[in-house]
């Protein structure tokens, strides 16, 4: 299998960002040992085209490898662009634009010879020349980190990053001989698929993780914390009984709902301000001054409105999905600057009923928040009314209940978010050693032999 060393022999690239190569190996242009090119082949249908499906930008960006697992988008096509996009093992492909300068150039790898699928739009397709490169060394190269820096420099835009076909074909590969390359691929599909499975066992921890979180916030706030209470039937389906002291109340009795009109336009007529965003809320259990918000303009009325105090809760109106909507936030700050901006919901709740850390677990549960999955209306992206916010059912313990049971939930979230911390720097760790080893690898920092049984982590 592989042993790691170091190469006896080197020699300088003639590339800065590359160093010194090991003495055997050529630094050549992509262009001169693969056949690279723009897809011109976009989603939409012809009659007089033939039908074809198409490997699009998410499709590269979110799979290392491109095979009949994936569903593809159908489509059609002309039969040059069949000719020319066609799918065949070993090729590579790689986004051509991006957001931001150091997420451009994502690299994916054919794994199937597909009769039908074609490389879609906005994506450069690459044949390697066999003789000279194999197709999973030049996705690995560009995997690397330190091999992608030369695409961050050439890539072109403001809001929008984008690299030219020249850019890409200009690019720098350093060649070891074919028998080596497949020596690198093989050692590093060796190492990469244990890493991925040891991260894949730490996702599966987070999940369960989340699963707790989950159970502990639903049996908290819809039951309280004293087990053999007296309970009494809620009168809603979904929620069952409850403890007997408590209350059952619409949302909007005990609280001001209102929806946020304040947009993102800036007006030389009204007053600078900072807006509380919809991925400041989806992202954020807590909105706190740690949190670097949009600058624009408010009318005094919208300040008057729509200005954040602590104890507000702050919820998502619309998604994509379903399940996936009023996303709760807490605000933890009273600011003087900070107002609820557009496609979001502003609750104060009144503090002599209800306590705004309790409505915003109480928000976190998925048993609770099925009753704004019934009442989300669209079809490609769902949406609530006010009202359905307003009318919303919330079982209410007194307020000194309510303090109890925020602080055994924090004490308990504090322990969770913890183990959390932990899992997600082990991640980070697995994730970095494994872009080190195709970095050192790709580059020729270590030297891969035959015997893998005898591999040694030089790394």
């Amino acid at each position: 299998m592989a042993d790691i060393s170091t190469f006896a022999k080197s020699k300088p690239s003639g590339v800065a960002w590359l160093g010194d190569i090991p003495k055997h190996w050529e630094v050549m242009r992509l262009k001169f040992i693969s056949k690279v090119q723009s897809s011109n082949v976009d989603k939409r249908s012809r009659d007089d085209h033939q039908d074809v499906l198409l490997c699009n930008y998410t499709d590269v960006y979110d799979n290392e490898f491109i095979d009949e697992s994936i569903e593809f988008m159908e489509s059609t096509a002309s039969q040059n662009e069949i000719n020319r996009f066609l799918l065949e093992e070993g090729d590579v492909i790689i986004t051509k634009d991006s957001e931001s300068r150091d997420d451009i150039a994502v690299p994916a790898l054919v794994k199937n010879d597909f009769n039908n699928v074609l490389c879609g739009y906005h994506l450069a397709h690459i044949r390697p020349d066999s003789n000279k490169l194999v197709g999973e060394f030049l996705f690995r190269w560009l995997q690397s980190q330190a091999v992608n820096s030369q695409f961050e420099v050439a890539a072109n835009g403001v809001t929008r990053f984008g690299l030219t076909l020249g850019s890409i074909k200009d690019s720098i590969i350093a060649v070891p001989p074919v028998p080596e390359q497949k020596k690198i691929t093989s050692l590093i599909d060796w190492k990469t698929g244990q890493i991925d499975t040891l991260i894949q066992k730490k996702y599966q921890l987070l999940d369960q993780l989340e699963e707790n979180r989950q159970a502990l916030v639903t049996q908290t706030v819809t039951n309280g914390l004293e087990s053999g209470k007296k309970s009494k039937p809620s009168g809603v389906a979904w929620l069952g009984d409850i403890p007997k002291h408590w209350e059952v109340m619409r949302l909007k009795f005990i609280s001001k709902v209102q929806s946020s009109n304040v947009d993102k336009r800036s007006r030389d007529d009204h007053q600078d301000v900072l807006l509380c965003n919809y991925t400041d809320v989806y992202d954020n259990e807590f909105i706190d001054e740690s949190i670097e918000f949009m600058e624009s303009t408010a009318s005094q009325n919208e300040i008057n409105r729509f200005l954040l105090e602590e104890g507000d809760v702050i919820i998502t109106k619309d998604s994509e999905s379903r399940d996936d909507i009023a996303v709760p936030a807490l605000v933890k700050n009273d600011f003087n600057n900070v107002l609820c901006g557009y496609h979001l919901a502003h609750i104060r709740p009144d503090s002599n009923k209800l306590v705004g850390e309790f409505l915003f677990r109480w928000l976190q549960s998925q048993a609770v928040n099925s009753q704004f999955e019934v009442a989300a209306n669209g079809v490609t992206r769902f949406g609530l009314t006010l009202g359905s916010i307003k009318d919303s059912i919330i079982a209410v313990p007194p307020v000194p209940e309510q303090k109890k049971i925020i602080d055994f939930l924090n004490k308990r979230m504090e322990k969770i978010d913890k183990l959390e911390k932990q899992v997600k720097r082990g991640i980070a760790r697995m994730k970095e050693y494994r872009s080190t080893l195709i970095d050192k690898a790709v580059t020729g920092d270590v030297k891969v032999s035959q015997d893998r049984v005898k591999y040694v982590n030089k790394l």
